[in-house]
């Protein structure tokens, strides 16, 4: 039953293991994961990787372990050093590592740890010291595309006093008059739907293959409504995703990414032998049954696949979980969710997913949703 046998496959495959640093952040908002999948202190979770900040939110839940799962070489890389770094460095030298604090010393404090990163690891990051230079947070593929629309968007059309303004709203009132004075000029409207238009998003900022499924082409307008809903129907004080997109930055740590607060690194360090990082498929890792997994974050994992092979692979993982587990993602552009043929295995908590994406930090998204083995 593995996807591997689907006939898209290889070319996912090919596209996740492209040792490409694709994101040296996550984009999916914590809070929801944190509320859909009810965490308790005996689960066992496996969590999409990625930048491995949600992976390493949900341990600091008090989570029995979290099972962080990548095909892609470089996104494991950053998992294991965050990793090696939480048990080995205090938290200013964790956040100088990252960029968030004095990126001048992250090289620095790099090298204090380097031995004790795996070989393949060590090998990644040997290479790509110029990342550590210029700082992890700001270097993916993704990062760079919203640092170049910060320059050619918000820069050229808000000034930074405004935006300033903006998330200074006391309350979602005072945030619904400001969007109107600050972000809905025709120049800016035209400028930011262009620049998240499918082609320059393809281009520049995710992969085509993402693309795959999506029929739509007028994404840009999609961005801009989800935008809009963010900037007037969620309060924007503790939005830290949209600061850096302003900013380049967080204004606070304390209210930025969870895994970077100061209080929750404490957590880390004590928990972070719970926390394992894994180079393979996410089937082929939930296949071996080597803990009794109760909760997943797949981030949007379904993006990648046809309607079809969806419901295939939410199949394989029910029978590799155990009764009442939860499993949790986003849609992008397509719709996926589980078919009819899985009724008897899943069932869809389809109100709480909609209450939870109502207020949904990010905008690059279109539904949330969170699934029970039953």
């Amino acid at each position: 039953m593995a996807l591997d046998n689907t006939p898209s496959t290889p070319e996912i495959h090919a596209v996740l293991q492209n040792a490409t640093l694709r994101y040296s952040q996550v984009w999916e908002d914590y809070e929801l994961l944190f509320d859909g999948l009810d965490l308790k202190p005996a689960d066992h979770v496996v969590s999409i990787g990625s930048a491995g900040d949600n992976a390493l939110a949900l341990l600091a839940r008090g989570v029995a372990s979290v099972s962080s799962v990548d095909l892609n070489p470089a996104q494991t890389a950053l998992c294991e050093l965050k990793k090696v770094a939480i048990s080995k460095v205090d938290y200013a030298e964790f956040a100088d590592l990252l960029g968030a604090g004095n990126t001048e010393r992250g090289l620095r404090v790099y090298q204090t740890i380097k031995s004790e990163l795996s070989e393949r690891t060590l090998a990644y990051w040997e290479s790509h010291q110029d990342i550590l230079q210029r700082g992890i947070l700001h270097s993916g593929r993704l990062e760079l595309f919203w640092n170049k629309m910060r320059e050619e968007v918000f820069e050229t059309f808000v000034s930074e006093d405004a935006l300033y303004k903006f998330i200074a709203s006391r309350d979602l009132s005072e945030q619904r008059i400001n969007f109107e004075r600050f972000f809905s000029g025709e120049a800016f409207c035209a400028a930011f739907k262009e620049f998240t238009d499918k082609k320059n998003v393809a281009k520049h900022g995710r992969d085509i293959a993402q693309y795959k499924y999506v029929d739509a082409d007028d994404i840009g307008s999609f961005f801009f409504r989800r935008f809009r809903h963010v900037c007037t129907e969620v309060p924007i004080a503790d939005n830290f995703y949209l600061h850096y997109l302003f900013f380049g930055r967080y204004e606070s740590l304390s209210q930025g990414p969870f895994h970077l607060r100061p209080e929750v690194y404490e957590t880390l360090v004590r928990r972070i032998d719970r926390f394992e990082v894994v180079e393979e498929s996410l089937d082929a890792f939930v296949a071996r049954g080597e803990k009794p997994y109760s909760k997943m974050n797949l981030s949007d994992l379904f993006e990648y696949l046809s309607i079809e092979e969806t419901d295939h692979f939410l199949a394989l993982l029910s029978e590799n979980m155990v009764r009442g587990g939860r499993i949790a993602f986003w849609n992008h552009l397509n719709e996926r969710g589980p078919g009819s043929t899985l009724k008897l295995k899943l069932e869809e908590h389809r109100s709480l997913g909609q209450e939870l994406f109502a207020r949904d930090r990010t905008f690059f998204y279109s539904d949330f949703r969170v699934l029970e083995v039953i």
